[in-house]
Order: C-alpha cells, then sequence, then structure tokens
C-alpha cells in the first residue's frame, strides 16, 4: 500500500529531476553556444520554459492525495498511483535527457570556407 509520505517522497524525485533538467540543459546550452542562444532546440525550450513543468508533479501528486483517500471500499490501494507515478518519473527523466542530448549534440548547418587562395584567381 502506497502511504501519503511516499507519494510526497516520490513527487519530491520528480521536482529534482525536472529542476536538474532545467539547469542541465541551461549550463550545455551556455557554455556550447554561449549565453543568449535561441536555437530551436528542446533543450531551448526546457531551459526557457521548463518551469511550467513543475506543475506535472504538483497535479500528480494531488491527483494522488484524491485516490489514496478515497472513502470508497477497496478503491484506496495505491497501486494506481505509485504506476503512474513511476510511470510519470520515467517519462520525466526520457525529456530531461533527450533535451540535454539535444544541447549536446547540435551541429549548425552553416560551415565556414575557407578564403579562395590568390592563386587561382577570380573565378
Amino acid at each position: 500500500m502506497m502511504t501519503s509520505a511516499a507519494l510526497v517522497r516520490l513527487a519530491l524525485l520528480q521536482l529534482v529531476v525536472i529542476a536538474g533538467t532545467i539547469v542541465a540543459c541551461g549550463l550545455t546550452l551556455r557554455f556550447r553556444f554561449g549565453p543568449g542562444t535561441h536555437l530551436p532546440l528542446l533543450a531551448t525550450y526546457v531551459r526557457d520554459y521548463g518551469f511550467i513543468m513543475l506543475l506535472i508533479p504538483v497535479v500528480w501528486a494531488i491527483w494522488g492525495l484524491f485516490e489514496l483517500h478515497k472513502s470508497l471500499t477497496n478503491t484506496g490501494d495505491g497501486v494506481s498511483v505509485f504506476a503512474s507515478g513511476i510511470w510519470l518519473l520515467v517519462l520525466l527523466v526520457a525529456l530531461g535527457f533527450f533535451s540535454w542530448m539535444s544541447a549536446c549534440t547540435h551541429h549548425t548547418l552553416l560551415i565556414q570556407l575557407p578564403p579562395p587562395s590568390a592563386a587561382h584567381g577570380p573565378p
């Protein structure tokens, strides 16, 4: 049976994963591309709007508390709450990994060509 304390711990772990994702994406983008980078990457959106994702564990925890404290008979066992919390945690870790990897592996399409040599003359 899942207790309220376990539910809060799982929600806090989800919040830590989100905060770590935001910080990791922000630092990676800053060190790789400099401050003020606005590339169309998943990491840029996570860095800029990731604070909105903090509402996801809060909403899940509120739903979970209502599910755990239902007054109906045999409905407050917590298996569905625990399974959905673990599923949400896995999704948040996957989102964090993919957004961080988008910042780590991004290569621009523009390349710098060397200047034409004077020996070849004008084209």
